[in-house]
């Protein structure tokens, strides 16, 4: 997805962490399960904060 985004590899861009937020929501509301795999410790600790 970062890719994507043109922004490859940068887990800690804003524009990634606000897709990724923003996909988080959307399932939320629907009661959808979302999995975001993440690659660090640093990301992962971020991820969990969301």
């Amino acid at each position: 997805m970062s890719t994507s985004l043109g922004v490859p590899d940068d887990y800690l861009n804003k524009k990634y962490l606000l897709l990724i937020e923003d996909v988080i929501k959307r399932r939320a509301a629907r009661n959808i399960p979302v999995m975001v795999r993440q690659q660090t410790m640093k990301t992962s600790s971020n991820a969990i904060k969301t």
